[in-house]
């Protein structure tokens, strides 16, 4: 009621019901709503319906109608988003603990791969349940500086790998990363969230 005393245009208050109602709705649905086939997604058309129910429980005879044309640019429905929010912490000369936070996407990720390697080494690659959140990696080198990517995997499809860098310090060594010091980070963002006016 107050927002329509400051914009009455926006409103319709009939006198006999004391009432107010707004005279444009904002719905905000979920993109994965609009989900197809990932082959079908150039060429499909969602069609949304709503109903409006007033004060009596009296319905519209013909629901509202809005088609969705184009799902390639809704933020979600095409994009394989990988973790955000990746950091190293090190826990002991030789552990750290990589952590991360998933990004909304509309695909079901099927696991999550860590890798992690010497600048100049061979790298190593584990595996972990589709929500891990976090992963320890052991036998680290004192001294030396490593790197590691989390990806998540989508089936066939991997995400773009989110990348960190850190140097593990020698025992006692207050130069490089001390235990508990956060080695780097990577923060991304994303949504998946669209509005549809009524």
């Amino acid at each position: 009621m107050y927002a329509c005393l400051n914009k009455p245009s926006s409103c319709y208050c009939p006198k006999a019901l004391n009432v107010c109602y707004k005279r444009v709705y904002k719905l905000y649905i979920s993109n994965c709503w609009l989900m197809v086939a990932k082959e079908d997604l150039e060429s499909a058309h969602v069609k949304l319906e709503v109903d409006v129910v007033n004060r009596a429980g009296l319905k519209t005879s013909i629901p509202r109608v809005h088609v969705v044309k184009d799902l390639m640019v809704i933020n979600g429905t095409s994009a394989y988003f990988g973790p955000v929010n990746v950091n190293v912490e090190k826990l002991t000369d030789t552990t750290a603990n990589v952590s991360w936070t998933h990004a909304p996407s509309c695909h079901d990720r099927t696991f999550i791969s860590v890798t992690y390697q010497l600048d100049s080494g061979k790298p190593e690659t584990i595996k972990l349940y589709k929500d891990a959140t976090f992963q320890l990696l052991k036998g680290l080198e004192p001294g030396k500086k490593y790197k590691v990517m989390v990806t998540a995997d989508y089936g066939d499809i991997k995400s773009k790998p989110r990348n960190a860098s850190f140097t593990m310090a020698f025992s006692g060594d207050t130069s490089g990363l001390g235990a508990g010091d956060i080695a780097g980070m990577v923060v991304g963002r994303c949504n998946v969230f669209h509005s549809l006016e009524v």
